[in-house]
């Protein structure tokens, strides 16, 4: 009778754990995106065209880390010109390059998946044609300037620590804004 009684208490036991309600859990997801620079439309009378295989979106950087030193030793290069283009935005094969304003509105820093931002400490800095581009400054890119094209680089400001440490993702994006002097519609 004692085992008897024994095993319906247990029975008892088991049922008031399996029927206790189980904790409300959360889990947050997030979307992230980031809106684009602006684009001319199709009918603006000129188009951004891409120079080389590199895509505006694609370059590389390669760092080196020497004695726990991080430095960057080459970035890709990212080039393009400005063509004449029809109102729908189609350039003739033997459109002749465009004479442009270009300017860096803004170079941003984005490390391990952290939104990109702009840099706060300016370790990285953009070359356009070999030549130091300041932020906020115009460069002239005369006709015959238009042909070769522009070519942008990532380097690194001498005597500005690196930011980095071993094993991080570094993102870093030049942002340009691109005036042509003419366009032909």
């Amino acid at each position: 009778m004692k085992k008897s009684i024994l095993a319906i208490i247990a029975m008892g036991f088991a049922v008031n754990v399996s029927a206790a309600a189980l904790e409300t859990g959360s889990q947050t997801m997030q979307w992230k995106g980031t809106v684009p620079v602006v684009t001319p439309p199709t009918d603006a009378g000129y188009v951004i065209e891409k120079l080389g295989a590199t895509d505006f979106m694609a370059g590389n950087l390669v760092f080196d880390n020497a004695g726990g030193k991080v430095t960057l030793t080459s970035s890709s290069e990212i080039g393009f010109v400005v063509k004449p283009a029809s109102p729908e935005g189609v350039v003739a094969p033997d459109a002749v390059p465009l004479a442009y304003d270009l300017q860096l509105t803004n170079v941003k820093v984005g490390i391990n998946g952290a939104p990109v931002a702009e840099q706060t400490n300016g370790y990285f800095e953009v070359k356009h044609n070999d030549t130091v581009l300041a932020k906020n400054n115009t460069v002239n890119v005369a006709t015959g300037a238009a042909a070769a094209g522009s070519k942008l680089k990532i380097s690194t400001k001498a005597g500005v620590p690196a930011t980095v440490s071993a094993g991080e993702e570094v993102i870093v994006q030049a942002v340009v804004a691109v005036t042509p002097q003419t366009a032909t519609i």
